[in-house]
């Protein structure tokens, strides 16, 4: 087995792109006399992308035929409209190029005359019977038989004529003036349809796909069942590439997410020993990275937004290969080469997205029943709405042992995302009946701002309510003449504090080894059925809102500060 084998096909092209950052590293990559057009597409745009114009144009004539046009196709579309700012850095480019043939080759571009379709006007003239604009933003063609009219603030007036100048020289005036009416006779949805047919096809051999087919390639399966099915019947599918698609590779900046947390994945691809299947996978990533990019419209975005995506691909990819790969051993299923000798890296991200995208619609679906979309989020507290918040950012974070959220790495992490999902929704139906009680007690006028320290009515939330009903109990109020009192005074938090708090330094009053602590909140939930809460929940409550207080030295006016339990107005 070769040496790039064992570094894994995955391995040898993240580290190749290290050599694709700027556009004179390609260049020194190339032997004396080797041509442009064995550089990678990719990497080849993203390097041009944030130089100069004059550098671009420097580059023009040094490029195949095919590779300016699959540059405008990257860098000029967005879904299936042409972006006509962003087009306009070309004519001005190709203005700006020294190489004739460069330009009109430009010129006689079907993009050429839909940038003209888009920005100007064109009107056949008759010199006989002259009918010009009310304003002075025109000029004529040197046969005199077109007008082109321009909005007052175009800024690439010179440019335009001097390429229209160049289409006539270099067509005659008879096939330019033909060329040119095109514009006139051709709608414009027309003209863009036949652009983004062309344009598709063209970038399509060079691991790029469309928008729209990039949201099919990494959509997401409508049911688990559906996603079992297709691991189960998958079968290997390798295709034939041609040399170009061998060729391709990837820049540097959108490979930096993948550098680190796919080692699983690198000693699952050191199994293979099939050349043309490592070819075909690293083709496959090449397309898997630049679909995500597509469906993001972050290609052309920077640096920021191409980590961003990459850093939710590598998630993604990771947690699908995951769970292949242990569905598969619990099905008894063994592949010889391993996981990717039959699945490819798109599958794995599909998967993956897939899980996480399940997982969502169910819990979208629990919210909606119990009334919790929308404004009434806010009521389940702050530990489940930041929850909630990270749970359906592009990639879910949950919360680590340092406290802070960081994304699903892996299946261990999606299946600590789920049991957090089930708690939220286990508890569900309890907060709902609470909170509409609590909406009736408000409708009734059974609850005022004035009777609250620390809280109005409406920032009232199902934390505070439960916390002040742990700590009433655990005072042993339930059972006499305050039982119905929604919260406690200062007196009694601080009586609670004395109790059940431990002593010592400030910020760690509460722990899972007070026994005392621990025993009051296990008579609260046996005594009221909170069997879905479990009993650390409690605990981080009062962790999150009392902890970082040193109660000894708060004056009671302080208090009004304070989160956590409903204080009431003495």
């Amino acid at each position: 087995m070769s040496e790039l084998v064992k570094r894994s096909l995955l391995s040898s092209l993240i580290s190749e792109s290290s050599a694709y950052t700027h556009f004179y590293d390609l260049e020194k990559l190339l032997n004396q006399g080797e041509s442009f057009a064995l550089l990678p597409l990719q990497p080849l745009y993203l390097s041009l992308k944030h130089t100069s114009q004059e550098l671009v144009a420097e580059v023009l004539p040094k490029l195949s035929s095919e590779q300016r046009s699959l540059l405008m196709d990257l860098d000029i579309w967005f879904k299936d409209d042409l972006d006509i700012e962003a087009f306009s850095f070309w004519p001005s480019v190709y203005h700006a190029c020294s190489d004739d043939e460069t330009k009109r080759e430009f010129i006689k571009s079907e993009y050429f005359l839909f940038f003209l379709k888009s920005r100007v006007n064109v009107y056949t003239f008759d010199v006989e019977d002259p009918q010009y604009p009310d304003h002075d933003n025109y000029f004529l063609t040197e046969d005199n038989l077109l007008l082109i009219e321009y909005d007052e603030n175009f800024p690439m007036v010179m440019e335009v004529k001097n390429l229209i100048r160049l289409l006539y020289s270099e067509l005659g005036v008879e096939e330019a003036y033909v060329w040119l009416f095109k514009m006139v006779s051709d709608t414009h949805s027309h003209m863009q349809e036949e652009l983004y047919y062309h344009k598709k096809e063209r970038l399509r051999d060079f691991g790029v796909i469309d928008y729209y087919e990039a949201l099919e390639v990494l959509g997401a399966f409508s049911s688990r069942g559906s996603l079992e099915s297709y691991i189960l019947g998958k079968r290997p599918l390798t295709g034939t590439l041609d040399q170009d698609m061998k060729n391709q590779a990837l820049h540097r900046s959108t490979v930096v997410p993948f550098r680190e947390g796919l080692d699983s994945i690198h000693q699952e691809l050191e199994k293979l020993d099939d050349g043309k299947r490592q070819d075909f996978l690293r083709f496959n990533f090449v397309r898997l990275v630049n679909a995500s990019l597509v469906a993001k419209h972050a290609i052309n975005q920077g640096t920021v937004a191409i980590n961003k995506v990459g850093s939710a691909t590598r998630s993604y990819l990771n947690l699908g290969y995951e769970y292949i790969r242990d569905f598969l051993s619990e099905k008894k299923m063994h592949l010889e080469h391993g996981v990717f000798s039959y699945f490819e890296f798109t599958d794995c991200y599909r998967v993956g997205q897939s899980l996480v995208q399940l997982e969502r619609q169910a819990l979208k679906k629990e919210l909606k029943q119990k009334g919790f979309l929308g404004d009434e989020e806010s009521f389940l507290g702050e530990s489940w709405s930041k929850f909630l918040d990270y749970a359906f950012m592009d990639v879910p974070e949950i919360l680590r042992q340092n406290s802070r959220y960081m994304a699903i790495e892996n299946f261990d992490d999606f299946k600590q995302w789920q049991t957090q999902i089930a708690h939220l929704v286990g508890q569900l139906p309890y907060i709902s009946i609470l909170h509409r009680n609590f909406k009736r007690l408000e409708e009734e006028g059974l609850l005022n701002d004035n009777f609250y320290l620390n809280y109005s009515v409406r920032d009232i939330d199902f934390e505070a309510i439960i916390l002040s009903s742990l700590m009433n109990f655990s005072l042993g109020h339930y059972g006499d003449e305050n039982a119905s009192k929604m919260g406690l005074s200062v007196a009694e938090l601080r009586e609670f504090v004395v109790h059940f708090a431990e002593s010592g330094e400030k910020g760690n009053f509460f722990s899972s080894e007070n026994e005392k602590l621990s025993e009051s909140i296990e008579a609260f939930v046996q005594k009221f059925s909170l069997d879905k809460f479990p009993r650390d929940y409690f605990l981080s409550l009062l962790k999150q809102h009392l902890d970082n207080h040193d109660f000894a030295e708060l004056a009671d006016d302080d208090f009004r500060h304070i989160g956590g339990p409903i204080l009431l107005i003495s």
